[in-house]
């Protein structure tokens, strides 16, 4: 029996999802996180005198994977679900969206677009394969399907709020299971989505999954960054490089950080074949801003707000107070305002100060009561790499969980595609590596 631990480098959902999973079958397991705390993008933060998740996560009626784990970890009761409402902001006025009367009375578009929207989205929610959806974009797909006029009002607007200048690439595949995911948790054709969220946010399931890991015996470690994966002239891992210069031997290594940091972590590496890298270096990746605000008053009555404005600079809003009550109980209404950009995007290297005004500035034409006094807290979070740029043919380049290194085990959120990223898929990649690491190193 191997006694080194298996070494996982990143404590978000896929890290711990996949110590839970190795814990629970004797496993030893070190997880190490680069951050103070652990969570990832899962995270969350102190605003004013809320703890709030750093990023908005929303669950939907598919999500099983999830709804497993959460049973599993008796987790099952901090699920909650809220009916949500979608909606449309255009030519300076907001409409409703979230169901098919909505669309019906969506008169900025004519009434055979609206028609063929709706048809689109019943033929996604049905829709089984995608295999012909990977060889075409996402606009020329939808344009096929529901128009020039309805593509560039209604999913252009997404798909830039997503991609950013690489919103014109995306394959028809990705927008078929978004479309899928969120028609899913309709259980009737004429109902709202009902969209769930747990109790306390991503951190009582972060919480719960480090206590669990704790009791069987496996170690989180925070602040603790690894540097370099160490291979042996075999081309199998032996080991990490930590940051303070300590090498930590290992059995094995689940990596869940995005392929372009794991290609950093393996640069200075003789020992393997350039293959082992050159599919990582060919899945490019979008950064993300995020403004979170706690607002004295609600922006809109609407959890998911698309903005289609050459004045605004922004796609959309997430009013999470919408969807999670509790929130407004207190008398506090939290927004979150993304900006999905590119590492030379000018964007990237504004300073906060200068996109919160300008987050400011753009709610009053959205909202003409709002004022800067409604704002009590404001954060700006900021992560690298957080989202793949799903293009034409994007199957041939997702990795594999093995990919060509012994020994090293791969949760990079492409390995969804055309899943979006999400904390249910995110589950399962974790689970799915520790499940290679059992059978694959004699555990089993």
């Amino acid at each position: 029996m191997i006694e080194e631990p298996v070494v996982i480098i990143g404590a978000g959902v896929a890290g711990l999802a996949a110590a839970y999973e190795l814990v629970k079958n004797d496993v030893p397991v070190l997880v190490l996180e680069a951050q103070k705390e652990a969570g990832g993008l899962a995270g969350s933060m102190i605003i004013g005198d809320e703890k709030i998740d750093r990023y908005y996560h929303f669950i939907c009626g598919n999500d099983n994977n999830l709804f497993e784990l959460i049973k599993e970890i008796g987790l099952s009761s901090y699920l909650y679900w809220s009916e949500s409402r979608t909606g449309y902001f255009q030519k300076k006025k907001i409409y409703p969206f979230s169901c098919p009367v909505d669309l019906a009375r969506f008169d900025v578009l004519p009434l055979i677009d609206r028609f063929k929207f709706g048809a689109n989205v019943l033929e996604c929610r049905f829709r089984k394969r995608w295999d012909d959806l990977d060889k075409i974009t996402a606009i020329e797909w939808l344009e096929k399907k529901i128009g020039k006029k309805a593509c560039s009002m209604i999913w252009e607007p997404l798909l830039r709020e997503k991609f950013g200048k690489y919103y014109k690439e995306i394959s028809a595949a990705w927008i078929w299971h978004r479309i899928n995911r969120v028609a899913s948790s309709r259980r009737h054709i004429w109902q709202r989505e009902k969209l769930g969220y747990l109790n306390g946010g991503t951190e009582t399931l972060v919480k719960r999954l480090i206590e669990f890991i704790s009791e069987k015996g496996g170690l989180v470690k925070t602040g603790r960054e690894v540097v370099a994966i160490i291979i042996d002239e075999m081309g199998y891992v032996k080991g990490v490089r930590l940051a303070d210069g300590t090498i930590q031997p290992t059995s094995a290594v689940i990596s869940t950080v995005p392929a372009p940091e794991l290609v950093r972590l393996l640069e200075y590496t003789d020992c393997i074949d350039p293959l082992a890298v050159q599919g990582m270096k060919g899945i490019p990746y979008i950064n993300i801003i995020c403004v979170a605000m706690v607002l004295k008053k609600k922006i809109t009555d609407y959890f998911w707000l698309n903005v289609n404005a050459e004045d605004i600079p922004f796609s959309g809003i997430i009013e999470y107070s919408n969807l999670n009550k509790e929130f407004g109980k207190k008398e506090s209404h939290l927004i979150y305002i993304p900006f999905y950009v590119a590492e030379d995007d000018p964007l990237w290297n504004t300073p906060n100060e200068q996109i919160i005004e300008m987050c400011i500035s753009a709610l009053g034409r959205i909202q003409p009561e709002f004022t800067p006094e409604w704002v009590r807290e404001i954060v700006v979070c900021r992560d690298k790499d957080v989202q793949p740029i799903c293009g034409i043919d994007f199957r041939k380049k997702m990795l594999s969980v093995c990919g060509h290194i012994g020994r090293l085990y791969i949760t990079d959120s492409s390995r969804l595609y055309p899943e979006d990223r999400t904390i249910s898929g995110m589950v399962w990649l974790g689970r799915e590596a520790a499940m290679c690491v059992i059978r694959q190193c004699g555990w089993i």
